[in-house]
């Protein structure tokens, strides 16, 4: 992975905390509150994972995930989803080896 010069002194990942969220598990806490009480508790990594939701919603959980961890170090990750990944989100992806083609390189 490159990385900035001069950043060898910095850890690659901001913390070992890393958090999967899937707002069905979130037993109706708004995904802020979530949100928030995860970087307080200095999570570094987000995933968001919500297999169970539309695409238009998926999008709409992503854009405010990714609106809440921005102004952090908290890296944000979408699980399976490389377009809502790509949808100006900046957002780092999750792929099971798996679910790749078998012609992907």
């Amino acid at each position: 992975m490159n990385r900035e010069a001069g950043a060898a002194d910095r850890p690659l990942f901001p913390s070992p905390l890393y958090a999967i969220f899937d707002p069905s598990q979130s037993r109706g806490r708004p995904l802020s509150a979530i949100l928030r009480d995860l970087l307080a508790g200095g999570v570094g990594i987000i995933q968001l994972r919500a297999k169970e939701t539309a695409a238009k919603e998926f999008l709409r959980l992503a854009r405010e995930m990714r609106g809440l961890t921005r102004p952090t170090s908290c890296l944000f990750i979408v699980n399976d989803r490389l377009d809502i990944a790509l949808a100006h989100l900046r957002a780092g992806l999750c792929v099971l080896p798996a679910k790749l083609p078998a012609s992907f390189p």
